[in-house]
């Protein structure tokens, strides 16, 4: 298609609302203003480009490199019916100057496919057979252009290693703790979303979900609001004088989402630092980018709070998933059906 093109910015929804965008091709930034309050995903930004009437969207990396950025931007029923790609910082900010100079047309051709395919989940589990359990996870898949090294290698790496740990102190744990990584998260969190589906959440005491880890030696858990989670992260930092930053709004991007949502208490544990994907989802999401020391600085605490966790009373409770939609609405954040 061709038609005109439209630096919409970072991307913001007072963005959106100031740019004309009906049958055009919007190109958005996938940084996030520091002042905005919290990161916005690149799915909120398409979903914002198609409300606009935008014809096709363009993804532009604010991280140098000539990394074009990749992602899901499809729905639950397969491809959506505006067409996206990503561009590098360097194209994109070509693009940007063209635009801030003259009325600009471009031409966008996307050539891929979109095949059914098959995914699966695995799990292991540690302690003993109670009717309660925590769930430890991540996601094992990646997007085909790297190897998925910190996105989302490193999180299955810290899966086993938790497990590798706790197996050594299985005797000490109260209730079960399950072992889990998660297919096709990348492409609409569909693995946890059919684990939650099948599973009875009841039996659920907390997940702990590993995503976006590794690239920093200090930890950030994101609580989703949920009173008391915190709690065990903040004694296993203390115990172990280490720093954790607790991020107690909403982060509905990863796989702990799918049980978040339906009220169970979550957490996603990630890198402390920006709020940039960095590397990811970009040809340069290899090992090389990894320290095992960071991995290594972010296992202890991790596994002292999932010990804390399945021992003694729950930390937190489940809530009634209408409060999540609540929480989401007071916090500014479009959730999907």
């Amino acid at each position: 298609m061709t038609a005109p093109l439209v630096d919409v910015g970072t991307g913001t929804p007072a963005e959106f609302e100031a740019a004309d965008l009906e049958g055009k091709l919007a190109l958005v930034s996938s940084d996030t203003p520091e002042d905005y309050g919290r990161w916005i995903h690149r799915r909120e930004k398409y979903n914002f480009a198609i409300e606009a009437g935008a014809a096709g969207f363009l993804f532009r990396n604010h991280v140098p490199g000539c990394l074009p950025p990749t992602g899901d931007i499809g729905g639950r029923d397969g491809p959506r019916s505006v067409p996206g790609i990503g561009v590098s910082r360097e194209l994109g900010a070509r693009l940007v100057r063209h635009c801030a100079r003259e009325d600009l047309s471009g031409t966008l051709q996307v050539d891929c496919r979109a095949e059914q395919m098959e995914s699966g989940n695995v799990s292991g589990r540690l302690g003993p057979e109670t009717d309660e359990m925590v769930l430890v996870t991540a996601h094992h898949d990646a997007h085909d252009i790297a190897e998925g090294a910190r996105d989302n290698g490193a999180g299955c790496a810290l899966v086993v290693e938790l497990a590798r740990m706790l197996a050594h102190i299985e005797d000490d744990l109260d209730v079960g703790v399950q072992f889990m990584t998660f297919g096709a998260e990348e492409v609409g969190l569909r693995g946890s979303r059919h684990h939650v589906e099948h599973a009875a959440l009841d039996r659920v005491r907390a997940v702990v979900n590993c995503d976006a880890i590794g690239g920093s030696r200090d930890l950030a858990v994101h609580t989703n609001g949920f009173d008391g989670l915190p709690d065990p992260f903040e004694r296993a930092a203390n115990s172990l004088g280490v720093p954790v930053n607790i991020k107690p709004a909403l982060a509905p991007h990863s796989d702990h989402w799918p049980f978040v949502r339906r009220g169970v208490p979550g957490v996603m544990a990630a890198s402390d630092g920006s709020d940039d994907r960095g590397w990811g989802h970009t040809h340069g999401d290899t090992l090389d980018k990894l320290d095992r020391r960071n991995l290594r600085e972010a296992a202890v605490p991790l596994a002292a709070a999932v010990l804390d966790i399945a021992t003694g009373e729950p930390p937190a409770t489940h809530v009634d998933p209408a409060e999540i939609e609540r929480r989401a609405e007071r916090e500014g954040q479009v959730l999907e059906t």
